[in-house]
This record gives structure tokens, C-alpha cells and sequence, in this order.
């Protein structure tokens, strides 16, 4: 069988933690010193009703099933609790949408 390549896009404010979620993927460790990505320089911050807080586990599924995501994965990237779980559900869902059928749940 071939290999199947997908491109993956994590978007999120610039404090979310978004390159750690991948390094923690890729070499299961957490960075030590933060090291910017590429990237930030094209992306403008942005502020929305100034809530600087941790999202509930039943606010991210709320928001999931409003917006009808394939699904809703909780993750730490510091713990790297659920890191692999994210990509499993990411691999499933872009495979499954290769393939034509439903989100899952």
C-alpha cells in the first residue's frame, strides 16, 4: 500500500502552544526555550472578549459541535497527555474525508 501524504494546518493565538503540540508529536519531548516559528512572521495576534483563561473540557465540545468538527481531542503538550491522541483523530479524519464518509460520533 502507498503511502498517504496529508498537509495539516494548527492554527491558534500566539500563546496556545501550537509548535509545542508538534514537537511534542514529533520527538516526544517538550521545548525547553521557545524557539518562534517561521510562521509568526505572517500572523497578526488578535484579542477576542480578552479571555486569557483554559477552555473547559465541555466548552471545546460545545464549540466542536457547533462548528461541526470531525471530533474534540483534549491535550497537553507540557504533559504530552492526548498529544498522540490528536493526531490519530486528525490521520482518521482526513483519511476518512479521502475516502467520502462522516465525521465520526
Amino acid at each position: 500500500m502507498s503511502a498517504v501524504r496529508k498537509k495539516l494546518l494548527i492554527a491558534g493565538d500566539g500563546t496556545c502552544g501550537e509548535m509545542c503540540l508538534l514537537f511534542v508529536f514529533s520527538k516526544y519531548q517538550f521545548p525547553e526555550v521557545y524557539v518562534p516559528s517561521v510562521f509568526e512572521n505572517y500572523v497578526a495576534d488578535t484579542e477576542v472578549d480578552s479571555k486569557q483563561e483554559p477552555v473547559k473540557p465541555e466548552e471545546g465540545r460545545d464549540v466542536a459541535n457547533h462548528i461541526g468538527a470531525f471530533g474534540h481531542v483534549e491535550c497537553g503538550a507540557k504533559t504530552k497527555d492526548g498529544v498522540r491522541g490528536v493526531f490519530e483523530m486528525v490521520t482518521g479524519a482526513a483519511l476518512q474525508a479521502r475516502r467520502g464518509k462522516k465525521k465520526l460520533g
